[in-house]
C-alpha cells in the first residue's frame, strides 16, 4: 500500500511522529533512519543534502530532502517511506467487536472482506508521547485492571452510541464493562512510548515518564503541531553558482585560504579537490561550465563584499533574524545583487531590482519603503513537534536522526517571490496610547511568566514588545489584503516579521510576505503590486477598522496571560500555514491607536 504525500506536505503537515490517514486505514510516519535511510533502501541523506550555512548553524546539523520515486526510478505506487499501523486497535463495525489489528477480527472469516476501522482514540501526554489507550486495564477498572477470569481476552464487545456515556465496551468473558466517557475523563498514567522511535517489527518500547496521559481523538489538530524553521537564501548569495560555492565545504575552504586569479587557476584547484575525492567530477562540471568573469564576480561577493559565512558571529535564531533584516534592508536601498548579472550566467536565486523599490505614503502619511523580491529561495525544515495536551508546558520532541555520525533533519526547498516592506520614520519610539501601554508593560514586567514553548527561542521575548504586535498584525491584514489582487489565497502567502530592540528603547521593525512552489518558482503576481502598495495600505485601514464580531472583537483588551487583544478569525488570523507565530501576538487595536 502506498499513499502519496507531497513534499511540502511530509513538512508542514505530517512529519515523523505523525498519523497519516490512509486508504487502509491509519499509519504512523517512523523516524527518517527507521522508515527512509534503513540498511535495505540502501539510501543516504548526503544525496539528498540541503544546503544552507546559516541553516547548518541553527539545526547544529544538516537538513535532507525527501527522494521522489521518479528520480531512484521506482514506481509511483511502490513504497518509498515506511510506515507501521498506529493505532494497533481496531473495531469491526459488522460484528461489533474492538481487536488488536494483528490478532484481526475473531468473527471475519476473510480478512480481504472486513469492514473494519482503526479506533479514533488514543493516548498522549505533553512530553510528546503517544500510545494505544490501554484496553484491558480500562475495561477492567473496577476490578484493579485485571480480569477475574485470569487472562484477558483477545476482543472486546463495542456498543456504539450518539455520545460517549453511550458508548460501552465489554469484556466477554468477565462481562465486566466502562463507557468511554469514564474513559475520556480518566487521568492515565504516561508509559513514555514513542511510536515513531520503534523499529517496524517491534512492539511497543515504554518508559518512565512524570506526566499524565490523556485521550485525545487521533486526527485533533493540536496532537501533533510541527515547529518548522524557515530561512531565506540572502546575499552575499544571488545565484545557484553562489550556492554551490558554499555547498561545497572543502572548495569554500581553499578559496578562503587562496584566490585563483584566473579560469586557469581555479580549473586546476577544482581538479586538486576532485583528485582528493572531497567533490565530485560532476561538481567540477558544473562549476567549469561558467565563465570566468561570472565565477569571479561570485567569489568577490562571498569574500570581498561581505564577510565569509565562516567568520559570522550569532548562531541563534535572533541573530539569524537580525542579519537577515539588516541585509533585506540593505537590498531595499541598494537593490541586490549590487551590480548587473547577466541572466544567462548562472541561475539567480535572490533578485531586489533596485529600478522596482517603492517609497509609499500610508493613509496616516507614514513613509513605508516596498522592495520587490523576484527571486527567493526558502528553505523550510521541520525541527520537531509538540503534543498541546495538558499536564504540564508542551516539550519540543526533536525528529532528528543521527546517520554517519551526523544529525540530519527533514526539509524542503522552494523558489518564490516577495515583498518586503520596512519604515524608518515609525515605531522608533514608545508611543502613547492604552492598548501600547497594555502591552509594553507586559513586555517590561511579566515576560518571564510566559513559558519557553510559546516563543521561538528561549532568549528571546520580542514577540510581547507592541512593536512586534503592531507589525505583526499589519502583516496579517496585507495578507488578506494582498490575496484580492495577487493571484494567490491567503493561505499561500506566508510571513516573517523582523524587529530590533535598541538600547535606547527604539525599535525597527519590517515583514517579508512570500509566495513559493517546487520549480523554478512563481509568476510575479506578489511584486507586481509594489507600484500599487498605496493601495494595498488604504485596503489595510479598512480592514482594520471593522470585524464582522464587533463590538465583542475589538472590546477585548490584551492583559496578563493572553496572548492576543483585539483579534479573531473573522479580522486577524490567518491560515497556519501562513503565520510564523500560530495566531498570537495580534492586537487590531494597535493599528487603530497608530495607524499605518
Amino acid at each position: 500500500m502506498a499513499e502519496m504525500v507531497r513534499h511540502s506536505q511530509f513538512i508542514l503537515a505530517y512529519g515523523p511522529g505523525a498519523i497519516l490517514e490512509s486508504k487502509e486505514g491509519p499509519r504512523l510516519i517512523p523516524l527518517p533512519e527507521i522508515g527512509l535511510f534503513h540498511a535495505r533502501s540502501g539510501l543516504n541523506p548526503d544525496n539528498f543534502r540541503v544546503t544552507d550555512p546559516r541553516l547548518r548553524k541553527i539545526l547544529e546539523g544538516e537538513a535532507f530532502r525527501l527522494p521522489s520515486n521518479a528520480e531512484l526510478g521506482k514506481s509511483e505506487m511502490e513504497p518509498l517511506y515506511l510506515t507501521r499501523v498506529f493505532p494497533s486497535w481496531w473495531i469491526c463495525q459488522k460484528h461489533d467487536v474492538i481487536f488488536r489489528y494483528s490478532d484481526g477480527c475473531p468473527s471475519c472469516v476473510e480478512r480481504n472482506e472486513r469492514n473494519w476501522d482503526a479506533i479514533r482514540f488514543v493516548l498522549a501526554c505533553s512530553a510528546g508521547h503517544l500510545d494505544d489507550v490501554d484496553w484491558d486495564y480500562a475495561v477492567h477498572m473496577d476490578h484493579g485492571g485485571r480480569c477475574p477470569s485470569g487472562e484477558y481476552p483477545r476482543y472486546y464487545r463495542w456498543r456504539g452510541g450518539a455520545s460517549l456515556r453511550d458508548i460501552k465496551i465489554t469484556c466477554p468473558k468477565c462481562e465486566a464493562s466502562v463507557t468511554m466517557q469514564r474513559i475520556y475523563v480518566t487521568h492515565w498514567i504516561c508509559r513514555g512510548r514513542f511510536p515513531e522511535k520503534e523499529p517496524l517489527d517491534s512492539g511497543p518500547i515504554h518508559n518512565r515518564c512524570d506526566r499524565k496521559a490523556y485521550v485525545v481523538l487521533r486526527q485533533a489538530s493540536y496532537l501533533r503541531v510541527p515547529y518548522i524553521i524557515s530561512l531565506f537564501t540572502i546575499p552575499p548569495i544571488y545565484t545557484r553558482l553562489h550556492q554551490k560555492m558554499v555547498e561545497l565545504r572543502e572548495l569554500h575552504g581553499a578559496l578562503a585560504l587562496k584566490r585563483p586569479q584566473s579560469m586557469d587557476e581555479f580549473s586546476e584547484l577544482l581538479d586538486t579537490l576532485a583528485q582528493r575525492k572531497v567533490i565530485s567530477e560532476s561538481d567540477v562540471g558544473e562549476l567549469l561550465s561558467y565563465d570566468w568573469e561570472t565565477v569571479k564576480s561570485a567569489i568577490q561577493d562571498l569574500f570581498d563584499r561581505e564577510r565569509s559565512w565562516e567568520d559570522q558571529e550569532g548562531s541563534g535564531w535572533d541573530d539569524i533574524l537580525n542579519e537577515e533584516f539588516e541585509l533585506l534592508r540593505k537590498a531595499s536601498k541598494e537593490g541586490a545583487p549590487p551590480y548587473k548579472i547577466r541572466s544567462d550566467a548562472s541561475k539567480i536565486i535572490f533578485h531586489v531590482p533596485k529600478e522596482g523599490i517603492q517609497r509609499v505614503a500610508g493613509p496616516s502619511g507614514h513613509d513605508f519603503t516596498v522592495a520587490p523580491i523576484t527571486k527567493l529561495r526558502v528553505v523550510l525544515v521541520q525541527k520537531g513537534y509538540y503534543r498541546m495536551i495538558p499536564g504540564g508546558d508542551p516539550k519540543l520532541v526533536d525528529v532528528g536522526c543521527n546517520i554517519d555520525g551526523k544529525r540530519w533533519y527533514p526539509a524542503v526547498e522552494y523558489m518564490g517571490e516577495g515583498l518586503f516592506i520596512t519604515s524608518e520614520n515609525i515605531m522608533l519610539e514608545k508611543l502613547g496610547g492604552e492598548c501600547w501601554d497594555a502591552w509594553l508593560d507586559e513586555y517590561n514586567n511579566r515576560r518571564e511568566e510566559y513559558k519557553g514553548y510559546l516563543f521561538r527561542d528561549e532568549r528571546s521575548r520580542k514577540e510581547l514588545h507592541p512593536a512586534f504586535v503592531w507589525w505583526h498584525t499589519l502583516s496579517h491584514l496585507l495578507i488578506r489584503a494582498l490575496s484580492i489582487n495577487s493571484g494567490y489565497s491567503a493561505a499561500s502567502i506566508r510571513e516573517r516579521v523582523y524587529l530590533t530592540l535598541g538600547r535606547d528603547g527604539k525599535a525597527e521593525g519590517g515583514i517579508v510576505l512570500y509566495t513559493t512552489q517546487p520549480g523554478e518558482g512563481t509568476m510575479g503576481g506578489l511584486v507586481s503590486l509594489a507600484s500599487r502598495f498605496d493601495e494595498v495600505l488604504e485596503r489595510v485601514a479598512e480592514l482594520a477598522e471593522v470585524c464582522p464580531n464587533d463590538p465583542l472583537c475589538i472590546d477585548q483588551k490584551f492583559g496578563p496571560g493572553k496572548v492576543y487583544g483585539a483579534a479573531c478569525y473573522a479580522c486577524s488570523f490567518v491560515s497556519e500555514t501562513s503565520c510564523e507565530h500560530r495566531n498570537m501576538w495580534l492586537d487590531r487595536a494597535l493599528l487603530l491607536e497608530v495607524p499605518p
